[in-house]
């Protein structure tokens, strides 16, 4: 459970010292969390060295998985885990008998991260008992978020639909790189438009595009200043970053992520003011 005990717990119990956690995985007796900023932290048995961290002591509560940055989905199951960085390479740690953490080894186990041969690309990792598995093409560009120096306090959400019978795939929030990349699983084969939008932002569409063999060089760029969600910047958003200068939580209207709702976030609306969204 990860909160400093041994004692089962009959109802929801929170995990000590976590927070701004972006997804969780579990295996046998242990437990990941990956967190908005690309770190790993896991907690739980450890005895083939499941939770990475170099070390085969169990952890009543989280701790960091070292040198292992950028993540942006994690699986475990069995004894091991595995990791997807945002460039698109796997990462697996723990039980290694049966050739599970895929470094070309057969390995009893690795204390900490060692990189999976041969993948690239990868959209998607999940964890069996004793393997795992990658989901490949990806699709991956960049995403400019405006007005945000530091582009891992974001995320951006894509969603596709068919050229041809508008079946939409989605949507898939994925954390936003420091240079604005990202990346997340490709749909079936075919041809999509693409979307892409985020938290204070307005859409952006591209396409259609052919990602029946992925994508790597798809380019977003999101207006800032959609304060109350609709997809448009007017007045209303006034409203809302009014509301939220008197309160004191920033909310949707702390539009460059500096923690509160002040004349920089003003001047980043009317910038935009009249603008909506594709």
């Amino acid at each position: 459970i990860g909160n400093g005990t041994l004692i089962a717990q009959p109802s929801p119990t929170a995990t000590s010292g976590l927070a701004d956690v972006a997804s969780i995985a579990t295996g046998d007796r242990f437990s990941l969390a990956v967190l908005r900023n690309g770190e790993v932290w896991t907690w739980g048995y450890n005895g083939y060295g499941q939770l990475g961290d170099g070390t085969t002591s169990n952890r009543r509560t989280p701790v960091r998985v070292p040198d292992l940055t950028d993540c942006i989905q994690i699986a475990g199951a069995g004894a091991h885990s595995a990791a997807l960085r945002q460039d698109g390479s796997v990462w697996s740690w723990g039980r290694g008998y049966d050739g599970e953490l895929g470094d070309g080894s057969n390995s009893p186990r690795s204390f900490v991260p060692v990189r999976v041969k041969s993948l690239t690309n990868v959209g998607m990792v999940v964890a069996g008992m004793q393997h795992s598995s990658a989901l490949s093409p990806a699709i991956a560009g960049t995403v400019n978020l405006q007005d945000i120096l530091i582009r891992n306090l974001a995320t951006a959400t894509f969603k596709v639909r068919n050229a041809s019978t508008n079946h939409e795939f989605g949507p898939w929030e994925v954390r936003v790189g420091l240079a604005g990349e990202f990346i997340f699983p490709a749909p079936p084969p075919g041809t999509y438009h693409v979307t892409a939008w985020g938290k204070t932002f307005l859409s952006d569409t591209v396409g259609p595009v052919d990602l029946t063999n992925g994508h790597t060089g798809l380019a977003f760029d999101l207006v800032n200043g959609d304060a109350n969600g609709d997809n448009r910047i007017d007045i209303a958003d006034f409203v809302e970053l009014r509301r939220r200068m008197a309160g004191s939580d920033p909310g949707s209207a702390d539009f460059n992520r500096d923690g509160s709702v002040n004349v920089a976030d003003f001047l980043i609306l009317r910038k935009n003011f009249g603008r909506s969204g594709t």
